[in-house]
């Protein structure tokens, strides 16, 4: 009798240890699943990207500027966003961007505007939340670069866009539309195209007084040789004579290439789109 007992309890307990293993095999498998799905899958992908070999006559050949452009986050707020969504949104944005900038390592990164879904509505507490959030999600080495361009979810379409929301913005993220920025010899004008709506408002007066000051210093760092430009450029911080690079939240710019940044002044804005008015070089 008492064999037979420990026959049993053999029998169970072996048993329960192939249950247990079985189990601990299960839970692997979706840790695993979840680890690869969540965090491992952005490398496998991103580490497909690389950076264009640039061709140069020049010995030894100058060090490039990695410059990596993003768009349109749209963080979730308070009013719109569902905890869940914002989770996983949050989440699949961050592991990508962290993961993109540790395998590339771009020199600098650009957001090109609507960081934000409910900046146009977001009270002091909620922006100061996002915004926190942006800055945990987004942080980056200190030898590299984040600088943001201004859309209309961040302070509003034209009519809902206000000084307050223009102010906020740029002290939030330490930046002032309608700047240059030089960066190894290249020039990229951050314009807050929201306000490019022609009808002489306040904010409208302000951002093109400021991309007619960023039109005279690109100018006269192309002319500095020039005989009259000492006199017309005299007090004109002066820059690498390159063609400026326009960073801006409305998309769809064109321009001939016999236009100079003169012309930036005689583009009609509309929704989304810039057209060139008539104009002869």
């Amino acid at each position: 009798m008492a064999a037979m007992k420990s026959g049993l309890g053999t029998k169970k307990s072996s048993r329960l240890n192939r249950n247990i293993v079985v189990w601990l095999k299960c839970l692997g498998c979706i840790f695993f699943t979840i680890f690869f799905c969540e965090f491992l899958v952005y490398y496998f992908v991103i580490i497909q990207c690389h950076w264009p070999d640039l061709k140069t006559s020049t010995s030894p050949p100058p060090s490039p500027l990695k410059a990596m452009f993003l768009s349109d986050t749209h963080l979730l707020g308070e009013i719109t966003g569902h905890w869940f969504d914002k989770f996983r949104r949050e989440w699949q944005m961050e592991r990508a961007y962290q993961s993109a900038i540790w395998l590339l390592q771009p020199d600098i990164v650009f957001i090109l505007g609507d960081l934000f879904d409910e900046g146009k509505w977001s009270n002091s507490k909620a922006w100061e939340d996002d915004v926190a959030r942006f800055q945990s999600m987004f942080r980056h080495p200190p030898h590299m670069e984040l600088l943001v361009v201004v859309g209309n979810h961040d302070i509003g379409f034209h009519y809902e866009m206000t000084t307050h929301k223009l102010n906020r913005f740029e002290k939030a993220f330490n930046l002032t539309s309608g700047k240059v920025i030089s960066r190894k010899g290249i020039n990229f004008v951050l314009v807050n195209s929201v306000a490019l709506e022609g009808d002489n408002c306040i904010i409208c007066r302000a951002a093109e007084d400021q991309i007619l000051e960023v039109s005279r210093q690109l100018n006269c760092s192309r002319k500095k040789n020039h005989p009259e430009s000492a006199k017309k450029c005299r007090g004109v911080r002066l820059l690498h004579p390159s063609a400026p690079i326009l960073l801006q939240t409305y998309k769809g710019l064109f321009c001939w290439t016999s236009c100079t940044f003169d012309h930036l002044m005689h583009w009609k804005v509309g929704k989304n789109r810039m057209v060139k008015k008539n104009y002869q070089d």
